[in-house]
C-alpha cells in the first residue's frame, strides 16, 4: 500500500500572505487530491494551521476506495512511519538533554553507512562529509541523525532512554509503536523507521514548538535552537 501522509503548517502567515486566492479548506483538497492522484497513493492527509490565530484553517483527508478517492479524517488517528517529519523530534531529544546544538558536526560518509550490517542511506549519494545537526535537519539527512542519535545517546539502555524521552512530548496521546526492539533499533528510530505516531501526535509537536509551550522541553535555549532549524 502506497501512503502519501503529509503535514503542512503555516507559521504566523495568513491564508492571503501564502497567495492563495480560494477557501483554504477547498486549496487543501484539491491540491492534496491531485499529488495523491498522480502518486497513485492509497492514502493521504494535509493539516494547515494559522498560527497567527492558532486556529486549523483546514483538514483534508482522503482513502482511495476502487476508483475513487473518499474523505476520512480517521487518517489522523492511525499509525504510520513518520520518516523524515522525525528529525526535529529526535533532535530536540539530542539538544535537551545531552548538550548537543545545532553547530554540532557529524560525518555523513557522502550519504550512505551502516549499523549492524544494516544499511542506512540518505534519499541520495551526494558526497558531503562533515557538516552540522543544522543541514543535517535541513537536508533531511537520515545518515547524520542516525549517527547522531546513535553516538549521543547515552545510558545503561539508550533505546529504552531514547523511548522515553519521546513519548514525553506526546503526554497522553495514544503511546508511539516502537515496534520490535533490538541493538540497532535507536539509529532507524531517530529518522522515523521501525517505528509508528499518528498524525495527530506530529501534528501536535510541531505546533508546541511554533508556540512555545513551556511545558514541552526543559530548556528554553532547546526552542530557539530548534525553531530555527524548521
Amino acid at each position: 500500500m502506497k501512503q502519501f501522509f503529509y503535514v503542512l503548517l503555516l507559521i504566523n502567515l495568513t491564508a492571503q500572505a501564502q497567495g492563495i486566492k480560494q477557501d483554504p479548506q477547498s486549496f487543501s483538497d484539491k491540491t492534496l487530491l491531485a499529488k495523491l492522484i498522480s502518486e497513485q497513493a492509497d492514502n493521504g492527509l494535509a493539516v494547515v494551521m494559522d498560527l497567527s490565530t492558532n486556529k486549523i484553517v483546514s483538514i483534508s483527508a482522503f482513502v482511495r476506495k476502487g476508483n475513487l478517492y473518499k474523505k476520512d479524517t480517521s487518517l489522523l488517528f492511525r499509525n504510520i512511519e513518520p520518516g523524515s517529519l522525525m528529525l526535529p523530534i529526535s533532535s530536540s531529544v539530542l539538544i535537551d538533554n545531552f548538550g548537543v546544538t545545532l553547530e554540532d558536526t557529524v560525518d555523513l560518509e557522502g550519504g550512505k553507512t551502516k549499523f549492524g550490517g544494516l544499511v542506512v542511506q540518505d534519499s541520495e549519494q551526494h558526497g558531503i562529509r562533515n557538516t552540522s545537526l543544522l543541514s543535517v535537519v535541513a537536508e533531511s539527512s537520515n545518515v547524520g541523525i542516525a549517527k547522531l542519535v546513535n553516538t549521543r545517546v547515552e545510558g545503561m539502555q539508550p533505546t529504552k532512554f531514547f523511548k522515553s524521552m519521546v513519548l514525553d512530548y506526546f503526554n497522553d496521546m495514544v503511546p508511539a509503536n516502537f515496534g520490535f526492539v533490538s541493538k540497532s533499533s535507536l539509529p532507524f528510530w531517530a529518522f522515523g523507521y521501525g517505528l509508528t505516531l499518528t498524525p495527530n501526535q506530529i501534528f501536535s509537536f510541531y505546533f508546541r514548538v511554533a508556540n512555545k509551550d513551556n511545558t514541552l522541553f526543559k530548556n528554553l535555549n532547546t526552542f530557539n535552537q530548534i525553531q530555527s532549524a524548521l
